[in-house]
């Protein structure tokens, strides 16, 4: 960690989550917060392994507290999916958000948000906007901050010929469903030949 007021930092190390986790197939993810209840700085650090076929997870979380300079094991934390591998998180009202994946057998994948209460240490699943319909192959979803609400983001992969689609959906209400409101959809030009 490093702060550049003070010009200070504090490397952080080990683990208190399982050593046979990390191989080649696991994802990190993670979020840097204050936390104003406790005078702390925290940083949740989240393990996925996942399978070649996707359909495995096995997932750890834990929480480093700077004022203690230890880690933590969330024991309950069971995530229902997987964060996609290339997603940061989302921050907002006090929370980090990821799109996530369920992987069923039958090889159907549905995303969804996954969302971590910093007050409460919590995982909550919030849905995506149900009227909003894109292919996961062509287009990538992404979660961002637009005027303080959580925006739902989704753009034409760049090696997809013909998808041209932009959109922008956005939650006003945090945690309310019934909340999402298309803000943009254009149709870009198709790339020149």
């Amino acid at each position: 960690m490093w702060n550049p007021v003070l010009r200070k930092y504090k490397c952080i190390t080990g683990t208190c989550c399982r050593k046979m986790l990390y191989h080649e197939y696991t994802r990190v993810h993670v979020g840097f917060w204050y936390d104003d209840e406790k005078n702390d700085y925290k940083l949740i650090r989240i393990m996925c392994n996942v399978d070649i076929n996707e359909l495995s997870n096995q997932s750890q979380v834990e929480v480093y507290g700077l004022n203690t300079s230890s880690w933590r094991k969330l024991d309950e934390a069971k995530l229902p999916g997987k964060i996609r591998f290339s997603h940061h998180p989302a921050f907002v009202d006090g929370t980090f958000n990821w799109i996530a994946r369920y992987s069923h057998q039958s090889g159907i994948m549905d995303d969804f948000i996954l969302s971590f209460d910093t007050h409460s240490e919590q995982f909550q699943e919030l849905q995506l906007p149900k009227y909003c319909e894109y292919h996961q192959h062509q287009e990538d979803p992404y979660l961002v901050v637009y005027k303080g609400c959580l925006a739902f983001f989704v753009a034409p992969n760049s090696w997809c010929y013909g998808c041209n689609i932009w959109s922008v959906w956005v939650m006003n209400e945090f945690g309310v469903v019934e909340s999402w409101v298309k803000k943009f959809n254009d149709e870009t030009e198709e790339k020149a030949k």
